[in-house]
């Protein structure tokens, strides 16, 4: 205790400091840990809206603006394999597994992200 004190902090600013970062942990998992539902790719474009579940591998072909995006779905995790556009940094991401991770290829306008199962705004589920 004699050591915060010489630090400056009393014992209110530990206690702040202490709920900033239980409440900080908790949002985390709440948000990204959940695994109460399986986890969705969802998949949009100018041309349409896909969902696909992630315990299915599974190779899929997205159009978009300037052509077919190739996205594989393997081991609970998407990641694009092509992309018809220039520089393809879509294509170098390592893959999205977990809640909330997106990626996408904006020259072409297609955007890959992860949801769980009850998000509520799916409108269509391809298997």
């Amino acid at each position: 205790m004699k050591v915060l004190q010489k630090a400056g902090l009393r014992g209110g600013d530990i206690l702040i400091v202490a709920f900033i970062l239980i409440t900080t942990i908790f949002a985390s998992v709440w948000i990204y840990g959940s695994s109460e539902s399986p986890s969705l790719l969802v998949v949009e474009s100018v041309k349409g809206k896909w969902v696909y579940p992630l315990n299915t591998d599974t190779t899929i072909e997205i159009p978009g603006l300037l052509g077919s995006t190739r996205i594989e779905i393997h081991d609970g995790r998407a990641r694009f394999l092509d992309s018809p556009c220039p520089n393809k940094t879509c294509v170098s991401d390592h893959g999205i597994g977990s809640n909330g991770e997106w990626n996408a290829c904006l020259p072409n306008q297609v955007i890959a992200r992860i949801a769980s199962e009850h998000e509520g705004d799916l409108d269509v589920m391809a298997y």
